[in-house]
């Protein structure tokens, strides 16, 4: 583990044997599919055959990782993609600073209840923090007693009602 921790910097952690990092523009078709396990459930639609989605999506993971204000990181357990955590840090007035909006939080099946996902909501925390976030934002099922749970657990607390309208 000391030898990993040495070539990471101090945004990153080692934890139970993961270590999370930012994603790479290395990392691309790995960090997609990691996605599409995640954007696949019912809530998403039209995101069904794996290589279409990648395909479909490359362009738009490489904007994702050259954004400056988008911070991707992955959980890695011996060298595979475990989990990964999408944000995006602006500047919101109704603060008077910057807020950090998580977008995506996933764990593969087999890394849940592990410390997964705590780890990549931690770092990210930390990360928003170090930019000069004054609150890490997120869109949950709250009443849900898996997600709420976790994410009370974390210290998190409803402030509002997330709605959405597409523009497409």
């Amino acid at each position: 583990c000391n030898s990993i921790a040495k070539r990471l910097n101090q945004h990153f952690s080692v934890e139970n044997d993961f270590y999370i990092r930012r994603v790479e523009l290395r990392d691309l078709e790995l960090y997609l599919e990691l996605a599409h396990a995640f954007l696949k459930k019912s809530m998403h639609v039209g995101i069904e055959d794996k290589d279409s989605f990648v395909n479909a999506t490359r362009m738009t993971g490489k904007e994702l990782l050259h954004d400056g204000n988008s911070i991707s990181l992955v959980a890695e357990y011996d060298g595979t993609m475990v989990g990964y955590i999408s944000a995006n840090i602006h500047p919101a007035l109704h603060l008077n600073g910057n807020e950090c909006m998580a977008r995506e939080l996933f764990v593969t099946e087999d890394f849940r209840r592990r410390g997964v996902a705590s780890a990549l909501m931690r770092t990210m925390e930390r990360i928003a923090r170090e930019r000069g976030s004054k609150r890490l934002s997120l869109a949950t099922v709250l009443n849900d007693e898996i997600q709420g749970g976790f994410y009370r657990g974390l210290g998190y607390q409803r402030r509002c009602d997330f709605v959405v309208k597409y523009l497409e």
